[in-house]
């Protein structure tokens, strides 16, 4: 990246993490980076353009997180942890997730997304207990983002928050295994 143009996305980075995408302005980037409008049309055609150089680095920061995911040896602690580390992603995921109706959006969020489910299964189907059945993994895998992305605001990001948010989610599948009767997820 063009060591000029990286202040821009940073401060783009975080403002469409917190505010979406009707939050990029220039005038705001502007004094947020303490640089000229004129230097943001400089390395940028305009917003959409903007934009679309924030979906190339989050997807490069999805590629450098899906490589720390995969060398994470446990789910709690070392991907719990690696997961606070990289708050600022996964509000600018979240972000992608709630504007799915945009197809570019959607589509950054299913790559970015994908590409760390599948980094960190292995730890995931063993934290869950069930390492023989990457299906049911994945699935289930599935839904907690679902919920994870409805239920977190951005300063809840902390490990002792994803160790809450996990026994609650064990609980909640404990209480489903034994009601059903499927063997093997306990």
């Amino acid at each position: 990246m063009d060591t000029t143009a990286r202040p821009w996305i940073e401060a783009g980075y975080v403002i469409f993490g917190e505010r979406g995408p009707d939050g990029i302005r220039v005038e705001q980037l502007a004094r947020e980076v303490g640089i000229s409008k004129s230097s943001f049309y400089h390395h940028f055609a305009d917003v959409p353009s903007f934009i679309d150089r924030l979906l190339q680095y989050h997807l490069e920061r999805g590629v450098e997180l899906a490589s720390r995911a995969g060398a994470c040896t446990s789910f709690d602690p070392e991907f719990l942890h690696l997961l606070v580390e990289a708050r600022a992603d996964l509000i600018f995921n979240r972000q992608l997730r709630n504007h799915r109706e945009n197809l570019s959006f959607q589509l950054c969020y299913q790559h970015a997304s994908g590409l760390v489910e599948s980094a960190v299964q292995g730890v995931w189907a063993e934290a869950l207990g069930i390492p023989g059945q990457p299906e049911l993994a994945r699935n289930i895998f599935t839904v907690v983002t679902d919920l994870f992305y409805q239920r977190f605001n951005k300063d809840q990001l902390t490990y002792e928050w994803f160790v809450a948010f996990l026994a609650e989610v064990h609980g909640f599948m404990g209480d489903v295994v034994r009601r059903s009767g499927i063997r093997g997820v306990e």
